[in-house]
């Protein structure tokens, strides 16, 4: 699968990554015995939305939309709870800093 981090089809060239324009991440994906298909879509989504987000490095985005979304993938339903393992770099971007 590849992610593209690139500016849109317009005259502004609005990029939905700042400073990431014209650059690409690549991974192969995770292998997976697929239970349900339904929801995969949008957990990579959200995952990637929420890596743009927090600034983290295209890679990293794509490593981590991916591992969640095969999480996804092998879980029966659209909205498995996420194991502690997955969860754990999504949550730090909410804790509160003291």
């Amino acid at each position: 699968m590849r992610i593209v981090s690139g500016c849109a089809a317009s005259k502004s060239g609005s990029c939905p990554a700042p400073g990431a324009e014209g650059r690409w991440s690549e991974h192969p994906g995770f292998p997976t015995k697929v239970a349900d298909t339904i929801g995969a879509g949008d957990s990579f989504t959200a995952a990637m939305t929420l890596g743009l987000l927090a600034g983290w490095p295209l890679d990293e985005i794509h490593l981590r939309a991916s591992e969640v979304a095969a999480y996804v993938c092998s879980q029966p339903g659209a909205t498995p709870v996420l194991p502690e393992r997955l969860r754990a770099p999504f949550l730090s971007l909410f804790a509160r800093q003291n």
